[in-house]
């Protein structure tokens, strides 16, 4: 469906932005999410725009990255500030739009509480991203104690926003199925990678589904074994009682 593949991009692009150094996954986990959102947009219209975001997202990490390399500009300079408030608000709004598909997916298919999380996950997501861009033109000048309380405790704090929407992407990953997944055909798409990565997350989806209906089976036939044993003890007693 998408969510899968939601998971493992939300988690590089933006577990790692709480670290004091830079990794470079978050341009993959950016490829990643620009693949679940075009998968997800056939279920609901705002992962449209969540395509969008996550596509002007990895410009700004491609050009934060290559800044890193090539010393393109300096770090705590009006070009970085700008990359990087870019960045900030390009992850604020494809994930708050990311957050309304996900409720709207969640209240189509009778799931309140997740629709619920949702609801609450989109604003922590703002605040959080408030506190982001509070702290851009701070950061170059962040020997300040004040500043450096700060930033410690929005690192806290955006450490368990991350964690809430991961947890509820996954939440989605495992309980919603679309109503058409048994006959559903996977479109092809006009990029190689992206019908590459659907491919090897829809055999995991399929190993998914298989595990929970075995598992579901297992739960009948032990209720089943535990329903026959009980029946099968109360006519004993019956018996018995009889019998004296």
């Amino acid at each position: 469906m998408g969510f899968g593949i939601l998971v493992f991009g939300y988690f590089l692009s933006f577990a790692f932005a709480i670290t004091r150094i830079y990794y470079f996954v978050d341009l993959v986990g950016a490829v990643l999410m620009f693949i679940s959102f075009y998968k997800l947009k056939e279920y609901n219209r705002y992962f449209i725009r969540s395509i969008i975001f996550c596509v002007i997202f990895f410009l700004a990490c491609v050009t934060n990255a290559s800044a890193i390399i090539f010393k393109i500009y300096d770090n705590g300079s009006v070009i970085d500030m700008i990359i990087k408030s870019v960045r900030a608000l390009a992850a604020c709004i494809l994930t708050v739009y990311a957050l309304l598909g996900t409720r709207g997916i969640a209240l189509g298919a009778g799931e309140e509480k997740i629709a619920n999380r949702a609801r609450s996950n989109k604003v922590m997501t703002i605040i959080l991203y408030i506190l982001v861009l509070a702290y851009v033109p701070l950061n170059t000048s962040a020997n300040s104690s004040w500043i450096m309380y700060f930033m410690t405790a929005m690192y806290f704090y955006g450490a368990l926003c991350i964690f809430m929407n991961l947890y509820l992407f996954y939440k989605c990953y495992a309980k919603l199925i679309p109503a058409d997944s048994d006959d559903e055909v996977t479109k092809t798409s006009k990029f190689g990678f992206i019908n590459f990565f659907n491919k090897k997350f829809d055999e995991l989806e399929l190993k998914k589904d298989k595990y929970r209906r075995d598992s579901m089976k297992l739960a009948l036939d032990e209720a089943d074994k535990n329903s026959h044993n009980t029946n099968k003890g109360k006519r004993q007693r019956n018996k018995n009682r009889y019998n004296k």
